[in-house]
């Protein structure tokens, strides 16, 4: 599968590597997988994103919009990077429909960098392991 998903930091951070060329049954499939990872956790789960091996995305942001809607109340911000042009334009087209908060930043360490930031008591823990 193109998107590989697994935890970063159990149980608040998902690693999300996106590599080729992404179908919308692989966002599909990713986005269930999302889904069930978050099942029964007590505090916010942020994603992070990688696109830098990502050759392609599809350009169907009807069909993204549709499976990126999220009802789990611990559903933090995407945090992508790693994108080309085209693709941050269609994630962005389809975060702004369907509400979810996601930021690009520049790498893996800025990803980070940018959790820390908004979850002080992530950041602890993050920088005790």
């Amino acid at each position: 599968m193109p998107i590989r998903t697994s935890w970063y930091f159990e149980p608040r951070i998902v690693l999300q590597v996106y590599e080729g060329d992404v179908t919308l049954e692989d966002i599909q499939e990713c986005a269930a997988e999302l889904t069930q990872l978050m099942m029964g956790k007590e505090a916010v789960v942020y994603t992070i994103q990688d696109l830098s091996a990502c050759d392609r995305v599809p350009a169907d942001i009807r069909g993204i919009s549709r499976l990126a809607t999220h009802n789990n109340p611990m559903f933090g911000p995407m945090v992508v990077f790693g994108q080309d042009v085209i693709t941050r334009i269609i994630t962005n087209s389809v975060m702004r429909v369907t509400g979810i908060a996601v930021y690009s930043v520049s790498n893996m360490d800025a990803a980070l960098d940018f959790i820390r930031e908004r979850d002080p008591e992530l950041a602890y823990l993050l920088d005790q392991r």
